[in-house]
């Protein structure tokens, strides 16, 4: 069961509506993972909060009042203030595509500095189709991490038993 994105809007800005923030708007913006729910500010720090903690509080609420409201558990949206978790978003996606053309080269491994479920989601999507680079998460809380891995394939042993070719 999907939920409806305009009783998300509306729930979102009853719950953004009574902070200290100045509402400009809300909306909805279709996305390839998840529908993102647009809310425009004023003053979007205090919303935002530092790292981005704030937004993921506002998540984290505005889906327990939904599955209150609807039953429905993992509600598939994600609201962003003023477009900082699109910009975030990038700027992950951008340094984990360095990181991993940087493992590649060294066949090596390294680790990211500490990402969100949603950041760490981001980028196990980015190499889920990449057979040489596996990505593993590992950490608790705020310090969960994720590592990225070379992983050496064994090279194509060609089919000795193949007919020879014509003459």
């Amino acid at each position: 069961m999907e939920i409806d994105t305009n009783e998300v809007i509306e729930v979102t800005r009853e719950v953004v509506g009574r902070l200290p923030v100045e509402l400009q708007d809300v909306t909805y913006v279709a996305d390839a993972l998840h529908p993102i729910i647009s809310v425009k500010v004023g003053n979007a720090k205090r919303l935002i909060g530092a790292r981005g903690e704030h937004l993921r509080a506002l998540n984290t609420l505005v889906k327990r009042i939904m599955e209150q409201r609807t039953g429905v558990e993992h509600a598939n949206f994600l609201i962003d203030v003023n477009h900082y978790q699109q910009e975030r978003n990038e700027e992950v996606r951008r340094k984990a595509k360095v990181i991993i053309e940087r493992v590649r080269s060294f066949r090596s491994s390294a680790q990211l500095d500490p990402l969100s479920a949603y950041e760490r989601m981001l980028v196990h999507s980015m190499v889920a189709d990449d057979p040489e680079i596996v990505t593993e998460s590992s950490g608790e809380g705020k310090d969960r991490r994720l590592t990225v891995r070379f992983v050496e394939r064994p090279a194509e042993v060609p089919d000795t038993f193949s007919e020879p070719p014509l003459v």
